[in-house]
């Protein structure tokens, strides 16, 4: 007759030994950990799924059960580990796939996929049940409502999760909308979702990190492809206010590249961004195994994943925010209109230019704005020594700053009127060359540019 005992214990890792195949768990009071010995036949759960040692986190809790009550280190039978929760994470998944436009192209595996990474967010990433919201087929006013509802609650010490999987479409304006339940795609602007409302109700929470992931162009067939771009020309067509970055604190994953669509699992029973989205989460993309992945930790996972996931092309974009103050504060912006004021008066008050170009240069920091509004005004002062003085300063404009196109105009003027032409048309073909050309063959040009053409020309 062979007897033994199982032995239970319950405590906290405090330290996964990979390469040792070890886990040190402190028991209760303890004040030294167990080390525990992992082998092969060692059965791993974590959140009630299977796992193995390498899953495992410091500061999970942790049922080991063992048979060697007297060993240093024991030889553990079974590991049964649970991820605390962390009150500081949030997600927010929107999956929409039974739609109840029959125009729009069938999607298999929306719903499914949200699910899917709502799983892994609770059981491997800490998010609490409570705070990971799915909306499944809903309504446009059932978004509305509901999205607003969940961001109010977010203080300075939260973080965000938005994940949308479903469709999108852009209007002729080339505004983006995404598809709920009740979209109709006769009437875009009316019955979808605004991209920009999302981002900007994001922008606008309290929270201290924000995540958007954009799964909204799948591979599927129909005529609705043709409003479709890829979810990064989605996320480009965001817009921002005066002087700042479409995205300031939200940082955007998009799941594939232009002209590229959202493909398959091999196995055909995921979306790809969201089957490697969970990978992702549930550790994989956890280098430095402090159970927390900033922005391009996850990226620099899901890049190589999905290039090696499908036989087809999918590429995801990252789109970093940019917290960068604006160039002019609003306090400066009011001193330089008001510096520019003076243009409109027939005789100039010198000494009232002056003092207004100290206020406004000394808010400008390094900005040339007040410099390039007080040339114009020493042109159009029309003394001859201000004419002088004005193609001096002009000309140190051009000197410190080659790309601006208004020094370069201003000084082509003011040889025109001293009768240097050869000089004066120099400068008209430095100015020509540095005008912006448009982004592709055959786009129009901005009606900026072709008003300086045409001003060019009459010279």
């Amino acid at each position: 007759m062979a007897a033994y005992r199982i032995l239970g214990t319950e405590g906290v890792v405090s330290d996964v030994q990979l390469a040792a195949g070890m886990l040190d768990v402190t028991e209760g009071d303890a004040k030294r950990p167990v080390t525990y010995i992992i082998t092969k036949r060692c059965k791993i759960t974590l959140g009630g799924e299977p796992a193995t040692l390498v899953d495992l986190r410091s500061g999970d809790i942790v049922d080991v059960n063992h048979d060697t009550p007297d060993a240093e280190r024991p030889e553990a039978v079974s590991v049964s580990a649970r991820r605390p929760a962390d009150p500081t994470r949030w997600a927010l998944l929107i999956g929409n796939r039974d739609y109840e436009d029959v125009s729009l192209s069938k999607l298999a595996h929306p719903v499914a996929d949200a699910q899917m990474l709502r799983d892994v967010l609770v059981n491997r990433y800490r998010v609490p049940p409570e705070q990971a919201l799915l909306l499944a087929d809903e309504s446009l006013v059932r978004l509305e409502q509901g999205i607003p509802a969940l961001l109010g609650k977010l203080s300075e010490k939260d973080k965000i999760l938005i994940y949308f999987v479903g469709h999108a479409y852009e209007n002729k304006q080339g505004t983006v909308y995404l598809a709920p339940k009740n979209f109709n795609s006769l009437r875009i602007d009316t019955s979808g979702l605004k991209l920009q409302w999302l981002v900007d109700q994001l922008e606008s929470c309290k929270a201290s990190g924000k995540l958007l992931l954009l799964d909204a162009c799948n591979e599927a067939s129909g005529r609705d492809f043709a409003k479709q771009p890829s979810t990064a020309a989605m996320l480009e067509t965001l817009e921002a206010p005066p002087g700042l970055a479409p995205l300031r604190t939200v940082t955007a994953v998009a799941s594939c590249s232009k002209k590229e669509r959202g493909k398959l699992t091999s196995g055909g029973d995921h979306g790809l961004f969201a089957a490697m989205l969970s990978q992702a989460f549930s550790g994989k993309a956890d280098k430095n195994r402090d159970n927390w992945l900033e922005p391009t930790e996850l990226f620099s996972f899901l890049e190589p994943s999905m290039s090696a996931g499908s036989s087809d092309s999918q590429t995801p974009v990252l789109f970093l925010p940019d917290d960068r103050p604006p160039r002019l504060s609003e306090e400066a912006k009011k001193e330089i209109r008001t510096l520019a004021a003076y243009l409109r008066q027939e005789r100039i008050d010198r000494d009232g230019v002056v003092q207004q170009y100290v206020v406004a240069e000394g808010l400008s920091a390094a900005e040339t704005e007040p410099k390039q509004v007080l040339g114009l005004l020493l042109m159009k002062m029309k003394d001859r020594k201000q004419r002088e003085e004005a193609l001096k300063h002009f000309e140190e404009l051009k000197i410190n700053h080659p790309n601006l196109l208004l020094p370069i105009k201003a000084v082509a003027w003011l040889w025109f009127e001293k009768r240097s032409y050869n000089s004066a048309v120099n400068g008209l073909i430095e100015l020509v060359s540095k005008t912006p050309k448009p982004g592709k063959p055959g786009d129009p040009l901005s009606e900026q540019t072709r008003e300086m053409f045409l001003w060019v020309g009459q010279l």
